[in-house]
């Protein structure tokens, strides 16, 4: 971390089928959150789905890595690091959809998605995958 850069807090972390922006109020609208996902077979892949994630801290360069967690802890797979939307007033928090589609889970449970912000971990959601 940057070292004026200030201690970094998640402020949400939401599972969802989709986050969409609106140009006209400078918002974002998160539709279907979830905790659960029930398959019919396993191995399966996991239908399309959103991440929301905001936090406060760190510095305007703190990329964000969200995974997706097995229940053995093992990584199922990891979004890219990326930049945050540079924003106009520092005090409000950073804000970060990433779109994950066809991720293939090889078993049952419980499952979790995780949020760092550069190496530190900010914290996880539960995913029940049944």
């Amino acid at each position: 971390m940057v070292a004026d850069a200030k201690p970094v807090s998640l402020q949400a972390l939401l599972m969802c089928d989709v986050v969409a922006h609106s140009e006209r109020l400078s918002s974002l609208n998160i539709i279907g959150i979830f905790h659960a996902i029930r398959m019919t077979a396993f191995p399966a892949a996991m239908p399309h789905f959103s991440v929301y994630v905001a936090w406060v801290g760190g510095s305007p360069e703190t990329p964000l890595e969200v995974r997706l967690i097995d229940p053995d802890g093992k990584v199922i797979t990891a979004s890219k690091p990326m930049p945050p939307a540079p924003l106009f007033d520092s005090s409000l928090p950073q804000q970060s959809v990433i779109v994950f589609g066809g991720v293939r889970v090889e078993k049952p449970g419980n499952h979790a998605i995780q949020a760092f912000a550069g190496r530190e971990y900010l914290g996880e959601a539960p995913l029940r995958i049944d």
